[in-house]
């Protein structure tokens, strides 16, 4: 039957199982053999126990996984003359527990204890495989616990190899043990082993010897361990020559001890050696309440003494710089070596924490740090070092100075002293290497000096301790200590010492470095001016201009001094004026010269009047063709050549015309009876151009001598409007009187004739058109 910690039928998940259990099998049968390093460990646990007559007990089969598991198998071997096996169940380890299992208790075997796990599931935990409960029967003496046909599978299904560590178990015999069985200690270290009895029926007393090596370790003493009511020392004798202690006895007085207890306390101490030193239990005697030697089962014992502390050591992963320096952060791997293993290692940075040591750790901070770590084996030795690790990932930081006299715009006018600084929180700084205006690199030692105008661009870098090199740093120095140098031509006619034209003043300025900035000038102790254009002085007088420059460094040069006189004619002025003050185009202008010349006299005039016509004359007249705004200009000049010009503008003024007329009857004019209209209108100074005649009967004219005829008696206002050429106009008017006709009294008589006549032509009309229709 096949059991598990899960409910329902796994029979098929089984099988695939059962080849694997045959196959590792074959593998692995062995027993007893030492563990290797890095092997999974299966063990009977406790290694030894003692029990009584029909006493049940169990014992485990426990693992310690070296890597990650997925399957078990294993047999079980005991004495069963003097133990029967009742049950195996399962230690909860894996997932699924394999049954049946078959017990032999006549050929003292278990044969078929099976775990596993399914699917990816894997076992990496020391753990507990299977629980054996056994009965002690009624025999004294001592059964092996033995496994064999072990096979362990790992992650893969690959079978590994095993270490395998077995047990026994003493039935009806008195266990007298040194406990603890074993202990690995320094040297020179005191210690004590005890004695101890476990009766399994009431005992009355013991006694026995014991054995040690005295090459590694040393007797102190032995007291009582306070199982018995009388202690006896007298006999007792340790040698530390051959290394024994005999004589340890110990009785009740007429009573029995039936609790388990400690017999005696044995004191030891450690040499200053590595080795092992057996503890062996001689004559040894257990009696009972009637002091007969009852059987006894002996648990002897060792101690093992390592004088040899661990050996450490360690590795450091970066990037390695110069002097020593990581420029990186830096991977640290300690590790300590001892043949009996390392209990405990610890380490501390700088002026941390002490920290327990597991796996490799990392320093990322910039500096020097201190690592301390020590390691304690299982004995107990302990072993410390330290070491440095200087870290410096960061670049020196770049910075410079200059000193001298600053001017403008970045520039010094004086020598500059030139200091470069360098500086690094780590390693410090190795070099400072710098270049001027790309020539030879230098080694930067202290600060320097450059003297010479110029511009100079500095490059530089540092270089750290730890080999880390800045980005060359440039900077610029301008260097100008020079003033610039100006000077003034004047430009003119000059005769002797004087000038006698206006005279330009022209600064020329130069500056081979940081070139002009600008230049000021003043003329006869007056403000000062900024010179941006040569410029001209023209009146008379002695002048006197004071000039300098200065340069875009600010280097002023001293003032300079120019001076000279100008002594020139004076030109005249012209002026004229004309009469009438608004003249017609048919008057004549009289024009009056008005010019004047304070140092010498005209010596010419030119008139222009604006119509093509000029003149020479001092006082000319002239007269306009025809009215309109004309510019007349005097052009004068005097004895010296100067020359003056006016200009005036005369507005002509147009004459107008004249309007007249007359008509004809100038009197009795009847009704219907035709006026003739005659224009007699004049125009002095052109033509006319229009006629427009109002008879004040609402009727009008255009033509210059027109007609008209009056169809009632009345008074009319006739005017006669011209126009010039030029626009201007004029108005006649007269008085025109209309009269009535006297009427004739045939008239009537008359009317009536002609439209009888105009009835009777109609009347023969109508007939004959009526007559020749029939």
């Amino acid at each position: 039957m096949r059991h598990n910690r899960k409910t329902g039928n796994i029979r098929g998940a089984i099988l695939p199982l059962i080849s694997f259990v045959l196959i590792v099998s074959a593998f692995v049968g062995m027993s007893g053999y030492a563990n290797a390093q890095g092997e999974p460990v299966i063990a009977v646990e406790p290694s030894s126990q003692s029990v009584s007559f029909n006493e049940t007990f169990t014992v485990n089969i426990t693992i310690d996984p070296a890597e990650p598991i997925t399957a078990v198998q294993c047999n079980l071997r005991f004495n069963s003359s003097l133990l029967t096996a009742i049950s195996v169940s399962d230690g909860g380890m894996f997932d699924w527990w394999f049954g049946p299992i078959d017990i032999n208790n006549t050929s003292g075997v278990i044969e078929g204890i099976i775990a596993f796990n399914t699917g990816s599931n894997t076992t990496s935990e020391s753990g507990t495989f299977a629980v054996v409960t056994f009965q002690a029967k009624s025999l004294v003496g001592v059964s092996p616990i033995e496994l064999e046909n072990v096979g362990i599978s790992n992650a893969t299904g690959t079978a590994v190899d095993i270490s395998i560590l077995n047990a026994t178990v003493s039935v009806g015999s008195i266990p007298v043990s040194i406990e603890p069985s074993s202990k690995l200690l320094p040297a020179n270290t005191n210690f004590s082993l005890s004695i101890t009895i476990d009766p399994l029926q009431p005992v009355s007393g013991a006694q026995c010897d014991i054995t040690f090596d005295p090459s590694v370790i040393t007797a102190v003493g032995v007291e009582d361990g306070g199982m018995f009511d009388l202690w006896f020392n007298g006999t007792l004798d340790i040698n530390n020559t051959d290394g024994t202690i005999r004589n340890i006895v110990a009785s009740n007085l007429g009573t029995t001890t039936s609790e388990k207890g400690t017999f005696a306390i044995i004191h030891f101490k450690t040499n200053d050696v590595s080795g092992t030193s057996p503890i062996g239990l001689l004559n040894v005697v257990v009696s009972d309440s009637l002091g007969s030697p009852l059987p006894i089962i002996l648990g002897n014992g060792s101690i093992e003494v390592d004088a040899i502390p661990p050996a450490l050591s360690y590795s450091l992963t970066g990037t390695a710089g110069s002097n020593n320096w990581y420029t990186s952060n830096v991977d640290i791997t300690l590790n300590a070596t001892d043949e009996n293993g390392i209990a405990e290692m610890k380490y501390m940075i700088d002026d941390g924490a002490w920290q327990d040591y597991t796996t490799p750790f990392t320093i990322s901070t910039d500096g020097p740090h201190t690592v301390q770590f020590y390691a304690i084996d299982n004995a107990g030795n302990n072993n410390s070092t330290s070491f440095n690790v200087n870290i410096d990932r960061e670049v020196p930081v770049l910075s410079h100075s200059l000193s001298g006299t600053a001017g403008n715009n970045n520039w010094y006018t004086s020598n500059v002293d030139v200091t470069l600084t360098a500086t690094d929180a780590s390693s410090g700084i190795d070099a400072i290497k710098y270049t001027i205006n790309g020539g030879a690199e230098q080694e930067y030692t202290a600060p320097f000096t450059i003297s010479s105008n110029g511009q100079y661009t500095i490059d530089f870098y540092a270089i750290d301790n730890a080999g880390n090199t800045a980005a060359t740093s440039s900077f610029t120095i301008k260097i100008d200590s020079t003033s610039p140098v100006s000077s003034v031509s004047l430009s003119g006619t000059k005769e002797g010492n004087v000038y006698t034209t206006d005279v330009t003043v022209s600064i020329s300025r130069t500056d081979s470095m940081s070139g002009i900035a600008y230049t000021k000038y003043r003329v006869n102790g007056g403000t000062w001016t900024t010179y941006t254009a040569p410029f001209t002085l023209s009146t008379d007088g002695t002048y006197t201009v004071d000039y300098y420059s200065a340069d875009n460094a600010g280097n002023t040069e001293s003032t300079k001094t120019a001076t000279f006189e100008i002594l020139k004619n004076h030109p005249p002025t012209a002026d004229f004026s004309y009469t009438p003050a608004n003249p017609t185009d048919t008057q004549t202008i009289h024009f009056t010269d008005n010019s004047d010349d304070t140092d010498g006299t005209i010596a010419n005039y030119t008139w222009n009047f604006g119509d093509g016509n000029t003149s020479h004359l001092e006082n000319p007249t002239h007269k306009y063709g025809d009215n309109g705004t004309y510019t007349v200009t005097l052009t004068v000049t005097d004895d010296k050549g100067a020359t003056d010009t006016i200009s005036k503008q005369i507005e002509v003024l147009n004459e107008p015309p004249t309007a007249y007329f007359k008509y004809e009857p100038t009197d009795n004019i009847k009704i219907n009876d035709e006026v003739v209209f005659t224009d007699e209108s004049t125009d002095t100074d052109g033509t006319i151009v229009n006629y427009t005649w109002n008879f004040g009967d609402g009727n009008v004219s255009y033509e210059k001598n027109p007609t008209h005829k009056y169809a009632k008696a009345d008074t009319y206002t006739v005017t006669l409007t011209i126009t010039d050429n030029d626009g201007a106009t004029d108005s006649s008017s007269l008085d025109i009187t209309v009269k009535k006709e006297q009427a004739s009294s045939m008239l009537p008589i008359l009317a009536i004739i002609i439209l009888i006549i105009i009835a009777i032509a109609v009347v023969i009309i109508w007939r004959r058109r009526t007559g020749k229709q029939e």
